[in-house]
């Protein structure tokens, strides 16, 4: 660890270094000093579309952006002061040997045992590649894939050794991951190797290089082993371009034209030339063998090359000339020009003798640059951040690497951020300039110090709350202006569930649930009641009905109309008048109150009066009837159920002073006890035991249907009218136990509101 960061240390301290530099010259990538068997040797270059350079070498795959260089593992290429070509390096035939670009940002990469990985170019870092290698059928009996390319409909071109030309459609679209492994240890992927396609080609050539075909946008140039081919992706057929040569000439690069010509290059000849004529010619600037790994534009009419055995060197298409770049610098390492490229920004790219070199001397030469820049990699960008003063990886799982990260969501307790931010030309360090700002706290931009220690970072230190927020940061170099560029970072803290909009929509139906199943409850609960009622009711109205009918006994009326009768006849019609003047009221009463439910207890106790005169006049002294009312109480505010009392008088009457023969009294009160108002009728008669064994002697004379119909009526308005009335009848008895009466109480009781 210690040796990793000070690898780190000198790789920064470099950077910083060739941003002092004025002059702009060559730079080879810096290492410490440690043994040769931790030493990485690079085989090939690509340049991104965001900015960054990636490598391929014995330690995998190396992510050059701005002044960071990201290493799979701890490798490095050599020391200041031991040349490359004496490292031993017993590692030089491992790692990395081609890679590929397939859509955005996804990288296909080749293995020096001949398997394929998938990976995402912001996950190059320190920890190196996790995704298992993608599964290419090809004979294994000495056969091997060479290279691997992909166009831009994102179809995969795969080399096989001696064999064939393996196609998968749209591979360069999807991750591999998708897939599972097989028995043997293979990564299949149904995703991606659905419809692959082998191609045969005569000869069993090798393949080199894979170049699109600017003429013929369905067709595919390959230089191989053989010469230059075109393939058509739709019959699948490969042709040699113009006729077979009469000698082995390897091609290893391709570059076409917009006129129809084809540059490439060979090992052995020099610079190829394909024209629109089909006629080849071969330049090698008088120098035999001339062999030349690749190329890449410089100008309208020159090329960069990597020549084999030599120095890079700029060949020039009109005069046919080659002029080899001579710098002191290229002595560490051998004469053994492996790959050259120079990316949008206009900064040249050397791999030589295993050995990294760049330089920005040939800036003029961006425009002609193959890969194109996007307009964000001139943005700052973002490569590192604290959460609570701990690494953001640390903090939040399946995020490996910022750069390229669009939003970010945090807790509620992840809140204190700081952040690390840098700009591709930060090699210029004295000219650069920085300023953050936080979107969603109404602040200003925040420009930052020329102390490169405070220039890196934006500390957010106060704690922030729940809600959305945007991390921008700009930069600008020299004299420019802001660019309008920026690094932009959205960051949402989720609030605690607690504070949530869901936590509180759930709450929200809960209640509104709980209220709609309790008012359906109510609801039920009401119309039950209701036809409850209405039965109870119905029930109330029929007994009423019956009430009516044997409220009156018809011997009673009977009796009475006899009575009329019988002092008419003996000529008493004064009390013939006075008895029918009663008995009349007395009918007018119960008709005027037939159809009412509730009555006064005032009108109640003059219709029992009523009924107790007419009963007076026909037995006389043999009952007697006192009315005992509290004058206190408001008769006319109490409301009592129609025809209430009567029957129990009359039940006093009949079942308790007629058997008698001494006759009795009836003694009805009204009086409050606590509130109730209590009707109490009170006679001394036979009492209910004794009645009930004369029964059978007077009961064809006298049946009263009352007392149960009354019982009934009470229970249904209690029910109906939510009021808490009550009957109890008690058996009177002498201090001897012998049978002294009866006596009712009726309460009556409005329930509170």
């Amino acid at each position: 660890m210690n040796k990793l960061k000070q690898l780190i240390f000198f790789l920064i301290f470099f950077v910083h270094a060739f941003s002092q530099s004025s002059t702009m010259e060559w730079r080879v990538l810096p290492i410490e000093n440690l043994p040769p068997d931790k030493r990485a040797q690079f085989y090939k270059i690509l340049c991104s579309t965001s900015g960054s350079v990636i490598l391929s070498s014995t330690h995998g795959l190396i992510r050059y952006q701005g002044f960071r260089i990201n290493f799979p593992s701890v490798s490095i290429l050599a020391d200041d002061n031991l040349p490359i070509e004496k490292v031993k390096d017993p590692h030089a035939e491992d790692g990395i040997k081609s890679i590929c670009r397939g859509a955005g940002s996804n990288l296909f990469f080749l293995t020096s045992d001949g398997r394929i990985y998938y990976m995402k170019e912001s996950l190059i870092a320190l920890t190196g590649y996790s995704d298992p290698p993608l599964y290419i059928p090809v004979n294994k009996k000495g056969k091997a894939i060479t290279s691997i390319w992909a166009d831009d409909d994102g179809d995969l071109f795969v080399g096989v050794q001696n064999d064939s030309l393996i196609i998968i459609p749209g591979a360069a679209k999807h991750s591999p991951a998708d897939g599972e492994m097989d028995s043997s240890g293979n990564f299949i992927s149904d995703k991606i190797t659905k419809g692959l396609k082998k191609v045969f080609i005569n000869d069993n050539p090798w393949i080199y290089k894979f170049s699109k075909d600017i003429i013929n946008p369905h067709s595919i140039l390959l230089a191989t082993s053989v010469g230059l081919m075109r393939l058509d992706k739709k019959t699948g057929a490969v042709v040699l371009l113009g006729k077979k040569w009469d000698k082995e000439i390897i091609t290893t690069s391709i570059l076409p034209e917009k006129n129809g010509t084809i540059w490439f290059s060979t090992l052995g000849q020099g610079i190829g030339l394909y024209d629109t004529a089909f006629n080849y010619s071969f330049y090698n600037g008088n120098m035999n063998g001339l062999a030349i790994n690749s190329f890449c534009k410089k100008s309208a009419n020159e090329f960069f090359i990597a020549a084999a055995d030599s120095l890079p060197a700029i060949f020039n298409t009109t005069n046919h000339t080659f002029s080899f770049l001579n710098d002191t610098i290229f002595k560490k390492s051998k004469n053994s020009t492996t790959d050259i490229q120079i990316d949008g920004f206009g900064n040249l790219f050397v791999l030589k003798g295993g050995a990294f070199f760049y330089t920005n001397s040939f800036s003029e030469s961006k425009k002609f640059a193959e890969t194109r820049i996007d307009s964000n990699a001139y943005s700052p960008f973002i490569f590192d951040m604290l959460i609570n003063g701990r690494p953001y990886f640390e903090m939040i799982k399946g995020i490996d690497m910022l750069p390229g990260l669009k939003k970010i969501k945090l807790k509620y307790n992840q809140n204190q951020l700081e952040f690390s931010y840098s700009l591709i030309e930060y090699w210029n360090k004295p000219n650069t300039a920085f300023a953050w700002k936080l979107d969603g706290l109404n602040m200003d931009w925040v420009n930052m110090s020329q102390d490169p220690q405070d220039k890196f970072k934006a500390r957010l230190i106060p704690p922030l709350q729940p809600g959305k927020y945007i991390f921008r940061v700009r930069a600008k170099v020299g004299n420019e202006n802001w660019r309008k560029q920026e690094a932009a970072l959205i960051i949402i803290i989720t609030p605690a569930f607690w504070k949530s909009w869901w936590f509180w929509t759930i709450v929200g139906v809960l209640v509104i649930g709980l209220f709609i199943f309790f008012y359906k409850q109510h609801i039920s609960s009401v119309r039950k009641k209701e036809r409850e009622k209405i039965v109870h009711e119905r029930e109330l109205l029929e007994m009423e009905a019956k009430a009516l009918r044997a409220q009156m006994n018809p011997h009673f009326i009977f009796n009475s109309l006899n009575s009329i009768k019988s002092l008419i006849n003996k000529n008493d019609n004064e009390k013939a008048a006075g008895y029918l003047a009663t008995f009349s009221k007395l009918i007018r009463t119960l008709l005027q109150n037939s159809d009412k439910r509730e009555v006064s207890l005032f009108e109640e106790l003059e219709t029992c009066k009523l009924y107790t005169q007419l009963e007076k006049m026909r037995f006389g002294d043999k009952v007697n009837f006192i009315f005992d009312i509290d004058e206190t109480i408001d008769l006319k505010d109490i409301k009592v159920p129609a025809l209430v009392l009567q029957p129990f008088i009359e039940n006093a009457i009949w079942h308790g002073l007629v058997p008698k023969e001494s006759g009795g009294k009836v003694t009805v009160t009204v009086e409050e006890n606590k509130g109730t108002i209590e009707c109490v009728i009170d006679d001394d008669g036979i009492g209910r035991e004794l009645s009930g064994k004369y029964k059978t002697q007077y009961e064809a004379t006298h049946q009263s249907k009352g007392i149960g119909l009354t019982q009934s009526r009470l229970e249904l308005d209690k029910l109906l009218n939510e009021r808490e009335d009550s009957i109890r009848i008690i058996d009177k008895k002498s201090d001897s136990g012998i049978p002294a009466g009866t006596k009712v109480i009726i309460s009556f009781k409005e329930n509170e509101k």
